[in-house]
């Protein structure tokens, strides 16, 4: 009722639904753009025809690995203490993680070589924006995040990040 309306800051119930609805159509704008750009990039790596060096998908696997070990301690628990409770080993987990790394080198391979052609350069300014963007988010000192995630690997992802828009947005304009 109006009420319910105005202790959520509208002057009637029509402006909430109005909003709920708008809202809702954003969210499945973003989804859709989402979707859209995952297929779009899944068609671009199922086209390359490249041989993975396998130290590239060893180091993807130790990033994944990492990424693991960060999410399990943030929670209070040990990647050993993990894989015990799960009856895994650690081959049993590269293993089981093999799949998403050599996704993530094609992905990898994919960019870099898009970035490279298109002479996508990452600045220092790009790099501290995005700290700063980064900061506001997380609630996180510039130093904190600088120590977790290094400049040279943020300028990297920004780079990857910016040959992946190059690809959707051809797409689209065609």
């Amino acid at each position: 009722d109006d009420a319910f309306a105005r202790a959520q800051g509208f002057e009637e119930l029509s402006q909430l639904r109005r909003a709920v609805m708008e809202q809702a159509v954003a969210q499945k704008q973003t989804e859709a753009a989402e979707q859209f750009a995952n297929d779009l990039i899944r068609q671009v790596l199922e086209g390359m025809e490249v041989q993975l060096p396998d130290a590239m998908v060893e180091n993807q696997l130790d990033g994944l690995i990492q990424e693991l070990r960060g999410h399990l301690e943030s929670q209070g628990v040990k990647l050993e203490q993990y894989l015990e409770a799960s009856g895994a080993s650690m081959e049993d987990l590269r293993a089981h993680a093999r799949e998403q790394a050599v996704s993530a080198a094609r992905f990898e391979l994919a960019m870099t070589e898009i970035a490279r052609l298109e002479g996508i350069d990452v600045t220092e300014e790009d790099v501290e924006q995005k700290y700063g963007e980064l900061s506001a988010q997380y609630q996180l000192s510039r130093d904190l995040l600088r120590q977790q995630l290094l400049p040279m690997r943020l300028r990297h992802d920004l780079k990857l990040a910016r040959a992946q828009a190059i690809v959707v947005d051809s797409a689209r304009r065609k």
